[in-house]
C-alpha cells in the first residue's frame, strides 16, 4: 500500500509492504516480513536547492526450519515409522534402528528477529550556472537476533549414550553499523562546441560489525531450555566484530561533440583497511569512446536505420573483497580452559604483503535499431584480465595450517565472451502488441599466466591455457565387468579395475586422467509480451547449454544405512533406473550390481568420479509466467479509480531436459529443485 502527493516544490511517497511465506515441510515454520519506506524531495522557490531524503525500515521474523529433509525422500518403504502412537518421536527399538528420524527438527525451533534500516540524504545545490554541489549521506543499521533451541528429546537414546552433552540453546546477536558520506562536484559546460560535463568527488565509508553467541547446555529438563540462565554450562565466543573503513577520490570527464562523437574519462583512488600499511591504497581508471553513426550525412539515406552506434572501452577496477585483518596473525579464543584461564589458539597466518586484486577490461560493443525500433540489436565482446586474485592458497598439511586465506595469486586469469541481446516488435497495432526480447551469452575463462606454477601447490590441478573454473578431473569409464557386475575404469597399462575409488587426483600412477568441461557452453532467455485491449501476457523462458554430474543418488546401492551412530543416518532407498543392474554373469545393465561390500563401494566411487557421471544437464525452464488485466477506462471511472489490475504469475511451471538427477540447475542431492511458486495479485491506484 502506498500513499503520495504534493506540490510543484514538494512531492512525498509512503509504502508499506508485508509478506508472509510458509514452509513445505510440516510444521509452522513461516518467514514473516514488514516494511516501511518513505521519500520526500524538496526545492527551494529557485529551484537551486534540492533535498532528497530516502528512509526504509524492514522487520523480518523467520522461523523457516533449519535442516532439509530432502535425503529422507529417498527412505527406504519399510522403514519405521517416524511417530508412535502415543504421538511422540520413534526413536526405533533397542538398536534405534530409526536413530535419525526425518521429524527431529519439529522438536527444535529457529527463530531470527532481523530490523534493517537505511536513511539516505541527497542534498543538492546549484553554486553557480552549470556548477552543481552534491552530496549522498547514507546510515545503514542492521540487528540481528537468532535464537536455536535442541532440545535432548530431539535426539534418539542411542546418541545421548554416546554424547550426552549437546548444544540445547544457541544464542547470537549481531549488530552492524555502516556510515557513508559521499561530496561530489558537478560541471556542465561547452568548449569550443563540445558538451563537457566533469565530476570530482571524495567517498567516507565506516562499517562497525559487532557481534557475539552464547552457547547453554547441560539443562536439568527441556522445559527449561529458553533461559540461558538455567543452562548447567554456559559458552560464549566472538561472533564477528570488526571495524571497517573505506576512502576513495574520484574524477570523471565526459566530452560530446554534436551527439556523435563521445569520449568518458575515470580515475580513482580506492584506500582499504583490510590492507597493510603501504598497501591500503589503489589506483585504477578507465577509457571509453562511442560513434553514433546514424547521426552521420552518409546514414542519413538509410532510412531504415534507427541507430548506428559503435562504442569501445578499456578500464581497471579493484578488489578488497576478503576478510577483516588479513595482514594479521589471528587467533580465535578456545572453550577450554587451563587454571581457570582460557586460552587461544592460532586461526590465521599473516599475510603483510596482501594487496589489491586488479581487474582490466576490455570491451567493444554494436548497438544497431531498424524500422524505428521495431528491430534492435545490441552485441557486446568483453575480455577480462584479472591478476593479483584474492584467494586461498593452499599449503601442506605439514606446516600446520591448510591454507593462508588471504592471498594474492601469481596468475592472470582471462574471462573472455560475447554477449546479444536482439529486441523486435513483432506486432504493433492499437489493440494488439507483440513484443519479444531475447538474449544469450558466451562465456569462456582460461589461465594465462601463473608464476613458476611448477613447483606450486596447484601444479596438479591448474594448466596454462585451460580453463580455471568448470574443468572437472575424472576417472576414464570402461563399463561394468561382465563377470564381476562391478564398475571399471581404464588403467595406465590399458587394463581395467574397480578399486581406483575417490582417491581422484592428475598424475596418478595406476589409473588414467582425463577432464571434463562443466562450464556453460552457452545460457540465456527469451520473453515474449503480447497484449490485447486490457490483457497482457508475460512468458519468460531461460535456457542453459552445459554438461553436468548426475545427482540420482546419495549412496551406493544395495547400502542402506551410513552410521547408524551418526545424526547423518538416513536409510537409503534408489530410484527405479536402477532396477536396470547387473545380477548375473554375462548381464549387459546400465548399473552395477548391489553390494554392501568395500569392493562394491570402491567401484561405485570409481564411477562417481569418472566421466560416465558426467552427463547433458542442458534444460529450459520457465521461469516466470504472468497474466495480468487492466480494467477498462469506464469501469475505473465508475468506480473513481485511477489504476486497477488484476494478476496472476507462476514461477518455474515446467522444465524440458534429459537430465536424471533433482535439477540440472543446482546438480545436487541434497537441495530441492526450486519450487513451483503461484501468485494472484490485485492493485489499485485511488
Amino acid at each position: 500500500m502506498s500513499f503520495s502527493g504534493g506540490n510543484d516544490l514538494t512531492q512525498y511517497t509512503l509504502r508499506g509492504t508485508f509478506n508472509r511465506q510458509g514452509s513445505m515441510f510440516p510444521g509452522e515454520y513461516d518467514d514473516k516480513r514488514g516494511a516501511l519506506n518513505f521519500n520526500l524531495v524538496s526545492y527551494s522557490a529557485n529551484k537551486k536547492l534540492k533535498i532528497d531524503f530516502t528512509g526504509n525500515y524492514l522487520k523480518n521474523t523467520n522461523l523457516n526450519a533449519q535442516f532439509d529433509v530432502s535425503p529422507f525422500t529417498l527412505r527406504a518403504p519399510n522403514a519405521p515409522a517416524s511417530f508412535k502412537p502415543d504421538g511422540t518421536l520413534n526413536w526405533g527399538g533397542p538398536n534405534s534402528d530409526n536413530a535419525n528420524n526425518p521429524y527431529a527438527y519439529t522438536v527444535r525451533s529457529y527463530e531470527n528477529k532481523t530490523d534493517n534500516l537505511v536513511i539516505s540524504f541527497r542534498p543538492s545545490y546549484q553554486l553557480i550556472k552549470g556548477l552543481v554541489a552534491s552530496a549522498n549521506i547514507g546510515l545503514t543499521k542492521l540487528d540481528a537476533n537468532i535464537t536455536t533451541t535442541q532440545p535432548q528429546s530431539s535426539y534418539s537414546p542411542l546418541y545421548l549414550a554416546l554424547s550426552p552433552i549437546n548444544p540445547n540453546l544457541i544464542l547470537t546477536k549481531n549488530q552492524q553499523k555502516t556510515w557513508i558520506a559521499e561530496p561530489q562536484l558537478n560541471y556542465d559546460f561547452s568548449l569550443i562546441g563540445v558538451k563537457m560535463s566533469a565530476l570530482l568527488g571524495t567517498t567516507f565509508q565506516k562499517s562497525d560489525n559487532q557481534g557475539n553467541y552464547v552457547v547453554g547446555m547441560n539443562f536439568v529438563s527441556d522445559a527449561l531450555i529458553g533461559n540461558i540462565a538455567n543452562a548447567g554450562t554456559v559458552q560464549t565466543a566472538d561472533g564477528g566484530s570488526y571495524l571497517y573503513n573505506y576512502n576513495a577520490l574520484f574524477g570523471r570527464l565526459n566530452a560530446n561533440l554534436d551527439d556523435k562523437y563521445i569520449i568518458n574519462l575515470t580515475g580513482r583512488r580506492d584506500g582499504s583497511s583490510k590492507f597493510g600499511p603501504d598497501r591500503q591504497f589503489g589506483n585504477f581508471y578507465s577509457a571509453a569512446m562511442a560513434w553514433i553513426f546514424s547521426s552521420e550525412k552518409f546514414a542519413q539515406d538509410l532510412t531504415f536505420l534507427s541507430l548506428g552506434k559503435l562504442r569501445a572501452s578499456y578500464g581497471t577496477s579493484g578488489n578488497d573483497g576478503i576478510n577483516n585483518y588479513a595482514y594479521y596473525d589471528l587467533y580465535s579464543r578456545r572453550s577450554n580452559t587451563y587454571q581457570g584461564a582460557t586460552g587461544f589458539a592460532p586461526g590465521a597466518l599473516a599475510n603483510p604483503d596482501v594487496a589489491w586484486e586488479k581487474n582490466a577490461k576490455l570491451e567493444f560493443g554494436l548497438d544497431l535499431a531498424f524500422f524505428n525500433d521495431r528491430i534492435s540489436l545490441s552485441s557486446v565482446y568483453y575480455n577480462n584480465r584479472s591478476s593479483n586474485q584474492l584467494l586461498s592458497y593452499r599449503l601442506p598439511s605439514m606446516t600446520g595450517y591448510s591454507s593462508i586465506p588471504n592471498y594474492n595469486f601469481p596468475a592472470l586469469v582471462e574471462n573472455s565472451g560475447w554477449e546479444f541481446i536482439l529486441n523486435t516488435s513483432n506486432i504493433a497495432k492499437k489493440e494488439l502488441q507483440w513484443n519479444t526480447s531475447f538474449n544469450i551469452s558466451i562465456n569462456r575463462n582460461k589461465l594465462i599466466k601463473f608464476d613458476n606454477l611448477e613447483n606450486s601447490s596447484y601444479a596438479s590441478s591448474l594448466e596454462i591455457g585451460q580453463p580455471v573454473t568448470g574443468r572437472a578431473l575424472a576417472w576414464v569409464y570402461a563399463g561394468i565387468d561382465p563377470n564381476t557386475g562391478l564398475y571399471t575404469v581404464r588403467k595406465l597399462d590399458g587394463t581395467t579395475g574397480s578399486d581406483a575409488g575417490s582417491n581422484l587426483y592428475a598424475g596418478h600412477p595406476v589409473y588414467e586422467t582425463t577432464r571434463v568441461l562443466t562450464l556453460p557452453k552457452f545460457f540465456g532467455g527469451i520473453n515474449n509480451t503480447l497484449r490485447y485491449k486490457g490483457l497482457q501476457l508475460d512468458i519468460f523462458l531461460q535456457f542453459v547449454k552445459q554438461t553436468g554430474q548426475q545427482s540420482l543418488l546419495q549412496d551406493v546401492p544395495g547400502i542402506f544405512n551410513v552410521d547408524v551412530y551418526s545424526t547423518g543416518f538416513i536409510s537409503s532407498n534408489v530410484p527405479v533406473q536402477f532396477l536396470d543392474r547387473w545380477q548375473k554373469p554375462g548381464d549387459k545393465a546400465r548399473y552395477q550390481r548391489y553390494s554392501q561390500s568395500a569392493a562394491g563401494r570402491n567401484a561405485y566411487n570409481s564411477w562417481l568420479y569418472s566421466d560416465a557421471s558426467y552427463v547433458d544437464a542442458s534444460f529450459i525452464r520457465a521461469k516466470n509466467i504472468t497474466l495480468s488485466y487492466q480494467l477498462p477506462g469506464w469501469l475505473k471511472d465508475k468506480m473513481k479509480l485511477k489504476n486497477a489490475s488484476i494478476n496472476l504469475s507462476g514461477q518455474n511451471l515446467f522444465t524440458i531436459t534429459s537430465y536424471e538427477g533433482r535439477d540440472p540447475e543446482t546438480q545436487a542431492f541434497y537441495i530441492l529443485p526450486p519450487m513451483k511458486v503461484f501468485v494472484a495479485g490485485l492493485q489499485i491506484n485511488l
